[in-house]
């Protein structure tokens, strides 16, 4: 572990933060160093445990494995005879039907598009890379790749997959089929393939650093310092518009944050589900499917699952709006701090999507009509949308917007 110093005059390549923007040089690094800035912590290359060749193998190989994954069925309930299995697209096309195409596209994206997209990315930049070959469209196609790392949620949909089972097997006959072990094994790839790359080395083999400029402007996606002269143009590696701080970061930020903040009592209370049964219609909402696990024994899920739909949403509701606090009204006691939480939040956003996959999931493996037949209610729009707009205020916010208001108390 290595902390970088700006003072060092060691270092040959200048990277800028993308947290705090702290301009800094980084040196070649040994297979079990990793560096992190001086001023924040964020780490800027991670080689330690890291291999490109490893990664491209995983993102090869999952995405091989979604093609059955999504093609053949997920899993199977049976009841009274009779068996229902689902596929991963069944969730979208029962949204669909139900009336609710918004909620329809988000799972279709999520679980089903974006992860055979990204890895596809993956593949094209790692491999075109490791066999020696160097252009421009590389640099592109891997800053949209890791735009869309956030999106792309097969694991979340696994989680959800492994909850839906627990509920039905707790009241029915229930098998895992061929297509969700593969669709298992693609998602744990991916994820895995994510975790041994070295996003760093990765924008060096695409376009190498080097020395900083007297006047430096970094970009925000590759972390490439440049002359800030610059500022408009197209950063040369990434192709990334280059601008000091992210424009309008704090009015989007606010924007997204208070329409979350008013759909988010909608998702938590109105009925994800709607079960017609012999003895009537049962509803059931965020709490209510909590309380089900619990109920059955799964505690361990039930924790889980409230942590992921109530938890993470408050919380980063509440981080997003002291994060704009802080800027407004400047503290530099505990920046270091806020902006690890950020990271965090970042990070974990997306696993709040389970919900709406695990109504996904139930309603194709619980249609038996006159039986149990379960249809998607109108509360996983609302609570799809917060996960969505708290993911892009989090996006859209400028954590370096801190760190310069916080200096300016020094001035």
């Amino acid at each position: 572990m290595v902390d970088i110093s700006t003072e060092s005059e060691t270092w040959a390549e200048a990277v800028a933060c993308p947290d705090c923007g702290a301009a800094q040089r980084i040196g070649f690094l040994g297979g079990n160093t990793d560096a992190f800035c001086w001023r924040c912590g964020e780490a800027l290359e991670r080689a330690a445990g890291r291999s490109t060749a490893a990664s491209l193998a995983c993102a090869a190989a999952g995405f091989l494995l979604l093609f059955p994954g999504n093609v053949l069925p997920l899993m199977r309930s049976n009841l009274l005879g009779a068996s229902l299995e689902a596929h991963a697209i069944d969730g979208a096309v029962a949204y669909w039907r139900d009336g609710w195409p918004l909620t329809a596209v988000f799972v279709g994206l999520f679980a089903v598009a974006i992860p055979f997209v990204r890895s596809a990315m993956l593949i094209a930049v790692l491999g075109s890379l490791y066999l020696g070959y160097r252009r421009r469209w590389q640099g592109l196609l891997f800053r949209h790749a890791e735009e869309l790392r956030l999106w792309s949620m097969p694991g979340v949909y696994v989680l959800a997959g492994i909850i839906t089972y627990s509920r039905l097997a707790a009241e029915i006959d229930a098998d895992v089929l061929t297509g969700g072990w593969c669709f298992i094994a693609a998602a744990l790839l991916l994820l895995l393939g994510d975790a041994l790359l070295d996003q760093r080395r990765i924008w060096q083999a695409i376009r190498p650093e080097g020395p900083a400029p007297l006047r430096a402007l970094g970009c925000q996606a590759c972390h490439l310092l440049l002359p800030a002269s610059m500022e408009g143009a197209r950063c040369p590696r990434c192709g990334l518009e280059l601008d000091r701080r992210k424009p309008e970061a704090l009015r989007r930020t606010a924007a997204l944050t208070a329409a979350a903040l008013v759909l988010y009592p909608a998702g938590l209370l109105i009925p994800m589900t709607r079960a017609v049964q012999p003895g009537g219609l049962v509803q059931m909402n965020v709490i209510d499917g909590v309380a089900e696990l619990f109920r059955h024994g799964f505690w361990y899920l039930g924790v889980v699952l409230f942590t992921v739909s109530v938890v993470i949403p408050v919380l980063k509701l509440l981080v997003l709006g002291s994060m704009m606090l802080r800027v407004k009204y400047p503290r530099a006691r505990g920046l270091v701090v806020r902006t690890k939480i950020y990271r965090l939040i970042q990070e974990i956003n997306r696993w709040s999507f389970v919900d709406p996959f695990i109504v996904a999931l139930t309603a194709p493996l619980m249609a038996y009509p006159g039986i149990a037949d379960v249809h998607t209610g109108a509360g996983a729009l609302p609570f799809a949308l917060v996960v969505v707009l708290t993911m892009l205020a989090s996006h859209y916010f400028d954590t370096r917007l801190m760190w310069d208001a916080a200096e300016k108390i020094h001035d």
